[in-house]
Parts: structure tokens; sequence; C-alpha cells
């Protein structure tokens, strides 16, 4: 998980490089989205609802992610 803290940590807005091109979501709710898989499948599911909330911020409408949220937030009980 350490090796995406720094992807997480970027704004898609702003960052640039000349060398490759790619989507803004990736620095969006793409990273938090693993992380919370990632996480899941450590079973630490109050901390995968975390990721899965904050992917959500990036995209609300987002049936996927608040299926994934709602199975975290079950089994954190």
């Amino acid at each position: 998980l350490n090796l995406l803290d720094p992807i997480a940590g970027l704004d898609g807005e702003t960052f640039f490089d000349e060398r490759i091109a790619y989507e803004k979501s990736l620095f969006r709710q793409d990273v938090h989205a693993l992380i919370g898989a990632a996480r899941f499948h450590l079973r630490d599911y109050a901390a995968a609802s975390d990721s899965y909330r904050t992917a959500l911020e990036y995209a609300p409408d987002s049936v996927e992610l608040r299926a994934k949220k709602a199975i975290c937030d079950a089994r954190a009980r």
C-alpha cells in the first residue's frame, strides 16, 4: 500500500509530465478504489470503507464504489 501513497497524493488537475499521457481518474477515484480493494483483501474493512469514501468524493455517481463501500461497512461491524 505504501507504493500507492505517492500517487494518491498527486492532483490530477495540476500534475504534468510531458513524457506520458494519463487519465485524470488515475489520481482521483482509481487510486483510492485500488487502495480500498487492497485493504479489503487485508480484511481491514474500516480502512477500506474510508478509501472507497474518498473515491466516491471524486465519482459520487458510481454505483460500483457505493456497493463496495456498503460491503466494507457491513463487514466492519
